[in-house]
């Protein structure tokens, strides 16, 4: 391509680009271009949630204890989550999306959204669960009870326990 450019003595932007429209791509299909040996389309739909996450750039990094992540002069706050108290010392992946967002990941778990300056993003409101259905306590099946089984307390031998037992034996094998 540039040697075609240098040919045409194309210097300017303009004059490259409109060699490129009227004479090098019209020469470039007709060497190249072969027809298709089945009609359709070789594309397939894709059923992946995740493609979000698919096309991010992908960071490793390790928790800090103050449940904090640095990330270029960036420090994303992890939330605590419902299922693990704090998250220090763990390895996550930080995804940076392409609308320049921002999100922590812990295995298949997305721990937190930030935006370009690294504040956290509110989620959506998660939908209002459904009241319980309240069954009378007739409909209910009665329940059995069952003895509580007691257990004796266990016995805690302390220093001088031990020792008193000791002398004890050594004395009984001594007389």
């Amino acid at each position: 391509m540039p040697q075609e450019l240098r040919i045409g003595e194309l210097k300017t932007l303009a004059a490259a680009n409109q060699f490129l429209r009227t004479q090098y791509v019209a020469a470039f299909n007709a060497q190249f271009a072969r027809p298709a040996k089945q009609a359709g389309t070789a594309f397939t739909t894709c059923h992946r949630k995740d493609l979000d996450l698919v096309f991010a750039l992908q960071h490793e990094r390790t928790v800090a204890r103050d449940n904090t992540v640095s990330y270029g002069h960036r420090v994303l706050q992890i939330e605590k989550t419902k299922w693990r108290f704090s998250l220090a010392g763990c390895k996550v992946k930080i995804y940076e999306h392409l609308d320049q967002t921002f999100s922590v990941g812990y295995g298949p778990h997305i721990v937190g959204r930030y935006d370009t300056t690294g504040a956290p993003l509110r989620e959506t409101a998660p939908a209002p669960r459904r009241p319980r259905k309240v069954v009378a306590k007739s409909k209910l099946p009665a329940k059995k009870s069952k003895p509580a089984v007691e257990m004796t307390p266990l016995r805690k031998a302390t220093k001088s326990v031990a020792s008193r037992r000791g002398l004890e034996k050594s004395r009984k094998k001594a007389a």
